[in-house]
């Protein structure tokens, strides 16, 4: 997955290697206008379930490197976007890498107007294998919401790709899986943190009680939005992690292409915290 991604880098930063080159100039200067405002229609969205609910999102793809037996083809994604949507889903992730996802450059595009028109508050979450602040630039360009950087692909890098996200004013989902990558995440400013559940570095293993493996290392006080995917494929599933404190889920797979996709995240969004985990996390 990331080898992949870096030969195609090679190619995507020749032809964006001019200095005037639209990313390029996005790269090169603080963008101040609307400061706030964009972190802000991310966390809205990823919290839109307080004080005792969970938000949904969707993680829009035709394939997943994760779970290599789904698969889903479909042609207008931004008609798929909306109607996610229309069913109470919060956000989208969009996803642009075609080796690992199914998704394209259009794609992207296609969702974001589709969201802006069908539900204008919903953040678009720009999804690729990010490994150079040019896929920053291009997630802005496409006036995407947010970006995803995963931890465990960055690695050292994470602090340089979040301070260049500070300056184009992009907001940033930091993917995360172990104790550590938290930590660092949280320590660079990290202000939204999705627990992937599985091991991407590991086989694709599942670690099911890994959210609450990792709670000690996220802030108190909601200071971090907090995001759990990774094969969240029932409700139940989802109650537990709306009873620890998360904010929301991220489902791809497990909606993608379900007949009963609009009644599931009904009923996730319906969920409640139980009276415990109110008092629990009242006081967390």
């Amino acid at each position: 997955m990331v080898q992949q991604k870096e030969q195609e880098m090679i190619q995507f930063r020749a032809a964006h290697k001019n200095p005037n080159d639209d990313l390029q100039m996005i790269l090169s200067y603080m963008d101040t206008q609307g400061d706030g405002l964009a972190a802000k229609k991310l966390v809205d969205s990823c919290r839109r379930g307080r004080p005792h609910g969970l938000s949904v999102g969707i993680d829009l793809k035709r394939r997943s490197p994760t779970n290599p037996s789904f698969s889903c083809d479909f042609s207008d994604p931004g008609s798929v976007a909306s109607a996610f949507l229309d069913s109470d889903a919060d956000f989208v992730f969009a996803n642009c890498d075609f080796s690992s996802y199914g998704g394209e450059l259009n794609d992207i595009k296609q969702i974001v107007s589709a969201t802006r028109a069908s539900s204008p508050s919903s953040a678009v979450v720009f999804k690729d294998i990010i490994i150079d602040p040019l896929q920053l630039a291009l997630a802005k360009q496409l006036q995407c919401d947010a970006a995803l950087v995963l931890a465990c692909v960055v690695g050292s890098e994470l602090p340089n790709l979040l301070d260049t996200a500070t300056l184009i004013n992009l907001p940033i989902v930091v993917e995360c899986h172990t104790e550590e990558e938290v930590k660092i995440a949280v320590e660079n400013g990290a202000g939204t943190i999705l627990l992937n559940r599985v091991d991407r570095f590991s086989g694709n293993k599942l670690y099911p009680d890994q959210p609450f493996a990792i709670q000690d290392a996220l802030p108190p006080g909601n200071f971090v939005t907090t995001l759990v995917t990774g094969k969240v494929n029932d409700v139940e599933t989802a109650q537990k992690f709306l009873d620890a404190g998360y904010d929301g889920v991220v489902i791809g797979s497990a909606l993608i292409g379900n007949p009963i996709a609009d009644k599931f995240i009904k009923s996730v969004k319906n969920l409640e915290m139980g009276e415990d985990a109110k008092i629990m996390n009242s006081i967390g």
